[in-house]
């Protein structure tokens, strides 16, 4: 291996003389070499770190998919803990864009899809600047990373998901990285049920959406190739926590906390998937008690979130704060009091920092 030190040309024929007493005479050196130009550092960049990570909302019809969207394209999370982030929609629009931008500019709650619809939306963030101690206790400011991430929105009407083969959908589903369940407890928990229910109209039950949905998934990555489990990220979200049957159900199982005094939340993490096991085993559908066993069997266990979010959150009055007896945020047109979403931006975000940790 060449040395990384310069031979020196005094030294380097200090042996050869001719006479011990007289050394011989030695060449005069010629001029060092120039160091090599050192290139210039490039500008830090401060666009966007766009990737090609693709996180999928998947959910049954009327299960809250339009109102998790309505949410992301109005709001944005705690800004002090994520940063600022904002949604990006196609230009050219669509009836469900249209549907949802009417409805925040209206204040009521979006109609329910009638129309197929699989488009993209660009996610982009910025966390906030942050102030680190360096030598000699000398504060610099860290500006804050910027971000791009795409969320596909896969929202067939009615119940096309039960023949996910035949809608097109396993694909945007295959071929991302995060998947956002959406799991409706107004469709398992008994009071909602029978207060919701048509007659004469069939229930579908939660377990036979799933398990063909994750039926079809596994068949579509089989063709790709994939041997082990599903190698998505997901995010499990308990949905509509704002309803009042909901709200007490989890209240009841002492699951309920303040957050920092605002509005009831249950945390992520072991307590929302307490409250979603639980769904699943009091449901009126006897076969959704296995519902967690298809998710654990299909996903690697750490990748797997657990939230319960709800889209408008709860009635909050600006003087006297939650009252549980005042909390409805729907009144009887579908006109909605006020906007509190729970966990919806930081579901997402969330669940974009969990795949990123793994790039």
């Amino acid at each position: 291996m060449t040395s990384a030190f310069r031979e020196d040309p005094y030294e380097s024929e200090s042996a050869a003389s001719t006479n011990p007493q007289r050394p011989a005479a030695r060449p005069m050196p010629g001029p060092r070499p120039m160091p090599a130009a050192r290139p210039m550092p490039a500008a830090p960049t401060r666009g966007p770190s766009a990737d090609q990570t693709q996180i999928v909302l998947v959910g049954r019809a009327g299960g809250g998919k339009t109102t998790f969207l309505s949410a992301i394209l109005d709001g944005g999370p705690d800004p002090d803990v994520y940063g600022d982030w904002r949604a990006i929609v196609p230009s050219a629009g669509s009836a469900l864009i249209d549907e949802l931008q009417a409805s925040v500019e209206e204040q009521r709650f979006p109609t329910a899809t009638v129309e197929a619809a699989t488009e993209t939306w660009t996610i982009r963030g910025e966390y906030r600047d942050r102030v680190r101690k360096r030598i000699l206790a000398r504060s610099v400011l860290e500006p804050g990373e910027k971000l791009e991430f795409e969320l596909v929105v896969v929202d067939p009407p009615g119940g096309n998901f039960l023949a996910p083969g035949t809608t097109g959908i396993l694909g945007p589903l295959a071929d991302a990285r995060g998947l956002i369940l959406l799991i409706d407890p107004t469709r398992m928990i008994p009071a909602a049920v029978k207060e919701r229910t048509e007659p004469g109209k069939e229930l579908v039950a939660t377990f036979r959406y799933f398990n063909r949905l994750m039926r079809g998934l596994d068949a579509k990555l089989a063709e790709q190739g994939n041997k082990g489990r599903l190698p998505h990220h997901v995010a499990v979200c308990v949905t509509k926590f704002d309803d009042p049957v909901v709200y007490a159900e989890a209240r009841d199982a002492g699951l309920v906390m303040m957050d920092e005094g605002r509005q009831p939340t249950v945390a992520s993490g072991d307590p929302a998937k307490a409250f979603f096991e639980l769904l699943c085993r009091k449901s009126v559908g006897a076969n959704d008690a296995r519902i967690p066993e298809i998710i654990n069997a299909r996903f690697r266990p750490e990748r797997l979130e657990f939230h319960v979010i709800s889209s408008i959150g709860f009635y909050i009055d600006p003087d006297e704060g939650f009252d549980e007896e005042d909390s409805n945020n729907v009144v009887g047109d579908g006109s909605i009091r006020s906007h509190n979403p729970i966990n919806v931006w930081e579901t997402l975000i969330d669940l974009y920092e969990s795949i990123r940790s793994e790039q």
